[in-house]
């Protein structure tokens, strides 16, 4: 059994905690040019603020999943969720066990 040390209601309460699965980072990290050079030479510059909750569901649905494990060290998953793949890669940080050997079973999402 796992016992949960902390529970985030909101996305905003994790990134305060500092609370990722790894490999993410946040905030993420983008360069290419030189930033400051790029602000003093462009035409209009807009600072503040903006919040968009998330451009992917969170929270969506019910989430539910049960892990079984499968010969060679394989995991096989059935899992209720919209991204097969990010949880297979999600489980691969997490469990620090390569891809292939994670399958990630999802029934039919739509009709």
């Amino acid at each position: 059994m796992i016992r949960m040390k902390s529970l985030f209601l909101s996305i905003p309460e994790a990134i305060e905690r500092n609370a990722f699965y790894p490999p993410f980072v946040y905030p993420p990290v983008v360069e290419q040019g030189n930033i400051v050079a790029g602000f003093a030479t462009a035409d209009h510059v807009i600072e503040g603020e903006m919040n968009q909750d998330s451009q992917l569901p969170f929270y969506m649905e019910t989430q539910a999943a049960a892990a079984y494990p499968e010969e060679m060290g394989a995991i096989r998953i059935l899992s209720s969720n919209q991204g097969p793949a990010s949880v297979r890669d999600t489980l691969s940080g997490v469990l620090n066990m390569p891809n292939h050997l994670i399958q990630v079973d999802t029934k039919r999402l739509a009709r």
